[in-house]
């Protein structure tokens, strides 16, 4: 059975036979592609491929789920289907490598931040654009990892992806549709194809599926070669007008992988080329000038803040290196009240990071913990100071933002064993793919109301 939290409880449950789990943590709710038809690349002719892969709570790396193109040493361009939640935690990349068992022939590099565009929808795979920030530079001095420049709309205009072009996609694919992903990168070639073209063929075929205008699709009518389960967010790039490579599309889904009049759909880039410069603010000089500066870029505050057990979960600050130093340390103030005006509590904490920072380098700090005075409507502030331990004058160190203090509500249980003499439920996060709590009752429980006293946030649940 399934459940969404409306308001927050202090737990809840989930019998023993609960719905299985990817035994390697990867959500399977999504159109991972990979290449079919392909043939054996070497990164170093196509460096701005990157794998990213998930990682486990002490942040080892487990399985290669999605690719990437690196577009600037601090940004990646992916698919949102391929961003799992808290990515920052529960994913890193890795550059400069060809074959996907030696990610530690590369660069393995965390993620400091995330942007996925406000329009993706999951149903539809629209607007499927995401946006990975580095906490630290890809090293493009290497062969293996070079960025790769975005197709423009003037480009898009004068033809560079009219129906015909040849498209040229990689990835760590499956060479037959429903084996196993290869060992080495994959590359192959397709010919764009007219959305309307995609459409008749999806509708020929019986695929209730429209291409829309921010989709790209590439194929052969017989079939044969394409992008397949498990290698989205990968790269699909065309020659410009100086037979330079520019970076077309992001491998987004499809149907049947290969099969005749079946497209592969990529997310088309010139559609979303102000969106991704925004974004990211590629092409604007932004470097340091001070030796030692701390930059707040963002706060990102839940919905709903709720306290547990003494601790109120305020979200995350990112946090930015703009000294020409290192960055090893700086203090954090945090004030909340009901509003700018009317602060009433302060507190404030020096953090020093297991790892420094380089100049431009990024991380998402947890906010230090302060309990509002009131439920409902509060007003956080968060201020950066002392880079370094150096007192030095910080401008627009400081943001604000107005939140939702939620009360905990307990879920309170009556539990009848009948003729069991043992019961295990536990609460298993949908979101995260993780088991938020356990509980055992015995026999003589049977009949009794239980109350749960671990905190769950709004989300949706197995019992």
């Amino acid at each position: 059975m399934g459940f969404s939290l409306k308001f927050l409880l202090v737990l809840v449950i989930v019998v023993f036979l609960i719905s299985p789990i990817m035994a390697d943590g990867i959500k399977d709710d999504g159109p991972d592609l990979q290449i079919i038809g392909g043939v054996n690349a070497d990164i170093e002719d196509y460096p701005w491929q990157i794998a990213i892969f998930t990682v486990d709570l002490d942040g080892n790396l487990e399985e290669q789920m999605c690719g990437g193109s690196i577009i600037d040493p601090f940004w990646i361009l992916t698919a949102a289907h391929c961003v799992l939640d808290d990515a920052h935690k529960t994913q890193k990349i890795v550059a400069h490598i060809t074959r996907r068992s030696q990610p530690g022939q590369g660069q393995i590099i965390e993620i400091s931040d995330y942007i996925i565009h406000e329009g993706f929808d999951t149903e539809i795979i629209q607007s499927d654009v995401a946006l990975l920030r580095l906490a630290y530079p890809i090293d493009t001095s290497k062969f293996g990892s070079k960025p790769i420049r975005l197709l423009s709309p003037d480009e898009e205009q004068n033809g560079f992806v009219a129906p015909g072009t040849l498209a040229t996609t990689t990835g760590w694919g499956m060479t037959i549709y429903g084996g196993d992903a290869s060992e080495w990168l994959q590359v192959t070639s397709l010919p764009i194809i007219s959305l309307e073209t995609a459409n008749q063929w999806f509708s020929e075929t019986n695929i209730p599926i429209e291409v829309t205008a921010d989709m790209l699709p590439c194929g052969y009518e017989e079939g044969g070669k394409s992008s397949c389960h498990g290698d989205s967010g990968g790269p699909l790039f065309v020659k410009d007008n100086t037979d330079t490579w520019a970076l077309a599309g992001i491998t987004s889904w499809g149907a049947i992988c290969a099969g005749v009049k079946q497209p592969a759909v990529y997310t088309r880039v010139p559609y979303f080329y102000d969106w991704i410069i925004s974004h990211s603010k590629l092409g604007i000089d932004d470097v340091p000038t001070e030796n030692d500066y701390v930059e707040n870029v963002r706060m990102i505050i839940p919905k709903n803040v709720y306290s547990c057990d003494d601790y109120t979960n305020f979200g995350d600050v990112l946090v930015r290196n703009m000294g020409l130093n290192d960055l090893t340390s700086f203090e954090i103030i945090v004030k909340t009240g009901s509003s700018p005006d009317d602060i009433t509590k302060t507190e404030s904490q020096v953090i020093t990071l297991e790892k420094s920072l380089p100049p431009m380098g990024s991380k998402r700090i947890q906010i230090p913990n302060i309990h509002p005075d009131d439920v409902g409507r509060n007003y956080i502030e968060v201020e950066l100071s002392k880079p370094n331990g150096n007192n030095v004058a910080i401008q627009n160190s400081s943001k604000g933002q107005y939140f939702n203090y939620s009360g905990i509500t307990p879920l309170v249980l009556s539990i009848d064993l009948e003729e069991l003499s043992q019961l295990e439920i536990q609460v298993f996060s949908l979101s995260k793919n993780e088991s938020k709590s356990l509980a055992t009752f015995m026999s003589d429980d049977a009949g009794k109301k239980h109350q749960f006293d671990n905190c769950l946030p709004e989300g949706e649940y197995h019992l």
